[in-house]
């Protein structure tokens, strides 16, 4: 049907939309902005809690277009009670690497002060309540690292994506 609009809501690396659906698309003759609208909705749930995240957490939608962002953004609108920003795709997508990001480096931070904490006889515990007293400072309690099946795969996104820029 024309005008059709195709969300994908997953995460993916930047660039994904770009490099590999919109050149499927046009190989088959369908007219991006016209025949086909392409919108990418970085997923945000956690395993066990869907309804509960689809309801309450804060959305992202990125879409070629601001005004079908709109109208994907009223979609949203009949079940998120959170707020729902519009951008464009390749923001959407960087969006979610760069927050799964941040939470893999902030845990693996947390993780190594315990190892230098254990190494000099120091509670590693203590040593974040107190750090946390800083108003800008949240460091996460250490555990047994990083899970699940996004938070340790994102950050290899951006890595091989700019291997020139990101060093490891």
């Amino acid at each position: 049907e024309n005008g059709t609009i195709l969300v994908i809501e997953s995460t993916i690396s930047p660039g994904t939309i770009d490099k590999f659906v919109r050149p499927i698309i046009e190989e088959r003759g369908f007219v991006i902005g016209q025949d086909i609208h392409l919108v990418h909705a970085p997923e945000r749930i956690i395993p066990g809690k869907m309804v509960y995240e689809l309801e309450n957490n804060s959305r992202t939608i990125g879409a070629d277009s601001r005004e079908v962002g709109e109208e994907v953004k009223s979609w949203y609108k009949s079940f998120c009670k959170n707020e729902i920003v519009v951008t464009d795709i390749k923001t959407a997508e960087m969006s979610k690497v760069v927050e799964n990001t941040f939470r893999d480096i902030n845990i693996a931070f947390a993780n190594e002060l315990a190892k230098m904490c254990d190494r000099e006889g120091m509670d590693v515990y203590e040593l974040i309540k107190i750090a946390n007293k800083h108003p800008r400072v949240n460091i996460l309690q250490p555990g047994p690292g990083v899970g699940g099946h996004c938070i340790s795969v994102d950050p290899w996104f951006l890595v091989g994506d700019y291997p020139d820029i990101v060093n490891v």
